[in-house]
């Protein structure tokens, strides 16, 4: 097990076929999952962008944060920094980027907190998985 922050991809690589079966946690949805509208959008802008790059939950989540930032200035004009800047996020409460919400309040700032789940394959790709189960279950 390990948390997305390790850098997937380079985990994958470094574990090379002893790396099957590790599961990490992701903070974003899967990144090839191109049903989830912000997903298949991050692809486009990706391939427009980098055509041989692949998607990755770390350039996921980069792409999330600008989408969110986005979002936030055309909500206002204003740009607020600091203590000002949290303030108008939580105001604005809800977003919806587009298959992925989040959510904030007065009382929370995280966003989300939603864990995903992906599986390092003997081929060093990723799956996701919606649960853990032994194998052979």
């Amino acid at each position: 097990m390990n948390i997305s922050f390790v850098g997937s991809d380079a985990l994958a690589k470094e574990l090379g076929p002893a790396g099957a079966g590790v599961v990490i946690t992701q903070v974003v949805p899967f990144p090839k999952d191109a049903a989830i509208p912000v997903v298949g959008r991050y692809q486009a802008s990706l391939k427009a962008s980098v055509p041989d790059a692949q998607p990755a939950s770390s350039r996921l989540r980069a792409y999330l944060v600008a989408a969110r930032s986005s979002r936030r200035s055309k909500r206002s004009m204003a740009n607020p920094r600091g203590k000002a800047w949290f303030e108008a996020v939580q105001k604005a409460g809800t977003f919806d980027l587009g298959g992925f919400k989040l959510v904030y309040s007065d009382s929370s700032n995280r966003g989300s907190d939603h864990v995903f789940l992906t599986v390092i394959q003997a081929d060093g790709s990723f799956k996701a998985v919606d649960r853990l189960e032994k194998p052979g279950t």
